[in-house]
């Protein structure tokens, strides 16, 4: 959220420093997302075990086994899991897509600089090339 604060700051003074600051946090964001998203679903997953005849079979958390799946405690665990869930692994990418769509006529504008590279190949000649970002597939004319 500071990054999100930062870049939003940055772009309203004008400085164009911002759509770095927005690429880093989309990078930072697509590392962390996995993980995080591992972390809560194994929030789900109880493990059932059978504690004899007379008595309930035992659920405890299968990654935590100290976790009784059946407390308020886990419960309480669970429905914080769920308004994750909704936040990291669905809203996150959510928001990601809303608001670079909000952006994109501004970065399909920004984008149509024009990049001239130069490759070699060992023995090969020089290359050049034209690369158009403005076109939805990113085409590349040679000289």
């Amino acid at each position: 959220f500071v990054s999100l604060a930062l870049f939003y700051h940055k772009k309203r003074s004008g400085d164009m420093m911002a759509w770095k600051v927005l690429k880093r946090l989309v990078w930072i964001s697509k590392l962390l997302l996995p993980a995080i998203s591992l972390t809560i679903s194994r929030t789900f997953s109880c493990k059932t075990y059978d504690a004899g005849a007379d008595t309930n079979p035992l659920r405890v958390l299968a990654v935590d086994q100290s976790v009784d799946c059946d407390s308020d405690s886990y419960k309480l665990m669970l429905f914080y899991a769920i308004v994750m869930v909704v936040l990291f692994p669905v809203g996150v990418p959510l928001i990601w897509l809303i608001k670079l769509r909000a952006l994109r006529e501004h970065l399909q504008t920004t984008a149509k600089v024009y990049t001239e590279r130069e490759t070699t190949r060992g023995d090969r000649p020089v290359t050049k090339a034209i690369v158009d970002m403005e076109d939805p597939v990113l085409s590349v004319s040679p000289l």
